[in-house]
């Protein structure tokens, strides 16, 4: 049974905002650190890094899917350290089950933020080099997502706190004390058919 402590703040409430790129909740732009829309016809190149399913550019977005075959979900990174961190991005399900944004530290997984047709929620991963770590929940904001509707999603990160906003609206913040760490890269994972990604962007942050 999933546990919530009280060192977790879960706090769901929905507003309407102005813009989702200007309207931050915990956290102030800093330098930038990437934006890609997939324009180049290229497409994509280092410092991507497609260790786990089909990453293909085409029509100026980026669309990802599992592949059976890899007996995992599709993986995506983008290779830039990260600690403090806004990152910005469009999607939109096309028949996968999930798409996550997900951070790792030097030795492992870290944390994600999950988005399924069910809403949003964040979830502190396990740590599988320790037999008592946990998967835990730290917050949950539940709502429907439709299959092919797109959506603007920002993710402020300070410390152990993170807040997220979708079109705009505040969905969801949490804290946990091992979100505060240097993380090696930006993840998106894909489990299922496909999910469209576009117009992602990343800057360092600061507390407001």
């Amino acid at each position: 049974m999933r546990t919530r402590v009280a060192l977790f703040l879960a706090l769901i409430l929905c507003f309407t905002g102005s813009s989702f790129a200007d309207d931050l909740l915990i956290a102030k732009k800093g330098a930038p650190l990437m934006s890609d829309d997939f324009s180049s016809p290229k497409g994509l190149a280092n410092p991507w890094l497609m260790p786990k399913g089909k990453w293909e550019v085409k029509d100026g977005v980026l669309l990802g899917s599992e592949i059976k075959a890899d007996k995992h979900a599709a993986v995506l990174h983008y290779q830039k350290k990260n600690h403090n961190l806004i990152v910005q991005f469009d999607f939109e399900l096309k028949g996968a089950q999930f798409l996550h944004l997900s951070f790792n530290h030097a030795k492992g997984h870290l944390w994600r933020l999950v988005i399924t047709e069910k809403g949003m929620r964040l979830q502190k991963d396990k740590d599988k080099k320790n037999p008592k770590s946990k998967s835990e929940f730290v917050g949950e904001s539940l709502f429907a997502i439709k299959q092919g509707e797109r959506h603007s999603v920002t993710v402020e990160i300070i410390g152990s706190q993170v807040a997220v906003q979708m079109d705009g609206n505040m969905i969801l913040k949490g804290t946990n004390p091992t979100f505060d760490a240097e993380k090696p890269n930006i993840r998106f994972i894909v489990r299922g058919e496909s999910v469209l990604i576009d117009n992602v962007k990343a800057w360092e942050a600061e507390a407001q």
